[in-house]
């Protein structure tokens, strides 16, 4: 055990300069899952840039652990995440779900509702924007709002 204790004392210095920089980034994807660990639930946090990862194991599941890893720096940092209910609890200068997850739940409600168009549709305009955001990965895009069609909204608003 002694060589688990001298590999983590030795990588401390390479995980806190990760930590860091995650820090001071401008977009940060935060994620969790649960493991066992000795027959005991335990949680592994990934919180990632676009060059670092860190991954750390914790007890917790709620939005401290997070809190107490990063503190005020949340604050300037825009956060892509899952829908748990952790990270909205927190406070993000902005906070976005990730697109792969929410492409999952419109894959599931078009399974669901065969007869529904809408999901689809919203499908095709996130693979379009990640399409667009992939092949002019340094262009400042401009926002734009959406437009649909009266029957795409009115079908919309019929679905809930």
């Amino acid at each position: 055990m002694n060589w688990v204790n001298e590999a983590k004392r030795n990588a401390q210095p390479v995980i806190d300069k990760i930590k860091e920089y995650i820090k001071s980034s401008a977009v940060v994807g935060f994620d969790e899952s649960g493991l066992y660990c000795n027959k005991r639930l335990d949680w592994a946090w990934i919180a990632q840039t676009i060059y670092y990862t860190l991954l750390f194991r914790t007890g917790g599941r709620g939005s401290k652990v997070l809190a107490d890893k990063f503190g005020d720096s949340l604050e300037r940092m825009n956060a892509v995440t899952d829908r748990h209910s952790a990270y909205f609890a927190l406070h993000f200068l902005n906070h976005q779900v990730c697109l792969a997850h929410l492409l999952r739940e419109l894959q599931y409600l078009s399974e669901l509702n065969t007869e529904q168009e809408w999901s689809g549709k919203v499908t095709n305009l996130f693979r379009e924007a990640i399409h667009k955001r992939n092949t002019n990965p340094n262009d400042v895009i401009d926002k734009v709002t959406p437009t649909f069609r009266q029957s795409a909204q009115t079908e919309y608003r019929e679905a809930w």
